[in-house]
């Protein structure tokens, strides 16, 4: 985990984690603390992301930069997801779709030039495949495959 700023890929200084790595499980899985006054409770399972927010400060606002937050990187194995909802509990006004992207390995989300306050939610709904759904889709990938194998043969005799 990483926190961006001013622009992804330049790692932010005054961050703390706590752990910078993790594995998620039950609860929150990481804490972010930023410039010591502000704290992003990060809770990550295999459905969704979860940011609260939480500060000392009255009504801050992140700055207006081209990337102005968090970045999870799985380094284990690529994300499947195929697409990303702002869910209704989410109470980060502002925070919508746009400010989530997701390659490869990384989910990022940008929360460049928007207020909050302490309690505020960011609630993300993460579509995955079912690992059903992987297995017929490896099983079709296979048989696809075997039919193209036998086709070459054919036309090789």
């Amino acid at each position: 985990m990483e926190y961006d700023h001013p622009d992804l890929g330049s790692a932010y200084g005054p961050v703390a984690y706590s752990p910078k790595t993790f594995t998620a499980g039950p609860g929150p899985d990481t804490t972010v603390l930023i410039e010591g006054v502000t704290n992003l409770a990060v809770d990550l399972s295999a459905t969704g992301l979860t940011v609260r927010f939480g500060t000392t400060l009255d009504h801050p606002t992140w700055n207006a930069t081209p990337f102005n937050g968090l970045v999870l990187t799985d380094n284990t194995a690529p994300h499947q997801i195929y697409g990303a909802t702002v869910e209704n509990d989410t109470t980060l006004a502002g925070f919508d779709a746009s400010r989530i992207a997701w390659t490869g390995d990384q989910i990022r989300l940008n929360f460049s030039g928007l207020s909050y306050v302490d309690g505020s939610l960011v609630s993300i709904g993460l579509a995955v495949p079912e690992p059903a759904s992987l297995a017929l889709f490896g099983a079709g990938l296979a048989g696809a495959a075997m039919l193209r194998r036998r086709r070459t043969l054919e036309a090789a005799v």
